[in-house]
């Protein structure tokens, strides 16, 4: 009867052991679930996150540049962003320089109209359609057209600017 007993008592062992093993594995597979749910809801906030930060990345950029287009053209803005756009027009200012360099080294001529680069067999310019027939104008000759464009049209040269600095003076109190 011991032998039965032992046996009994091994059996009833084995299956509490087995019973125990396969609670704990269930429970840690409900861990493993619950912390995979958790790293792929984690991972899709961070996707979300970073797309939301980029929007606001963007809107913030249109918004400068908004505003740098109003100081361009003599707009009052809040003088503390006065120094902001004066460095964003020397650096568009210095990019300018910079193409119409490539330009000269490429041996192009210029639209008299819009100052649009043109290949040198051009006719017609593809951007304002003038006739460019029989035109060689240089780099610097291209840029005063241009300039006087750009003033007539939307972008004001940095020989406006000091307007803006007289319009934010006289405007200081009526600053929103």
């Amino acid at each position: 009867m011991d032998f039965k007993n032992t046996l009994s008592k091994i059996r009833k062992t084995a299956i509490d052991t087995a019973s125990s093993v396969a609670q704990s594995a269930k429970e840690g597979s409900s861990v493993i679930a619950k912390k995979s749910e958790e790293l792929v809801e984690i991972s899709k906030l961070t996707v979300s996150i970073s797309s939301e930060e980029s929007k606001l990345k963007d809107i913030y950029a249109e918004i400068g540049k908004q505003i740098c287009e109003k100081y361009e053209h003599g707009i009052y803005i809040d003088p503390d962003l006065v120094e902001n756009c004066n460095d964003i027009v020397k650096l568009k200012t210095n990019v300018k320089n910079m193409k119409d360099r490539i330009i000269q080294l490429k041996n192009k001529k210029f639209c008299p109209k819009c100052g649009e680069a043109l290949e040198s067999e051009t006719v017609f310019c593809p951007k304002c359609g003038y006739s460019s027939e029989n035109i060689n104008i240089t780099v610097e000759e291209s840029n005063e057209a241009f300039e006087i464009n750009e003033i007539q049209g939307n972008i004001a040269d940095e020989e406006t600017l000091p307007e803006t600095e007289i319009i934010e003076e006289e405007n200081k109190d009526t600053a929103f």
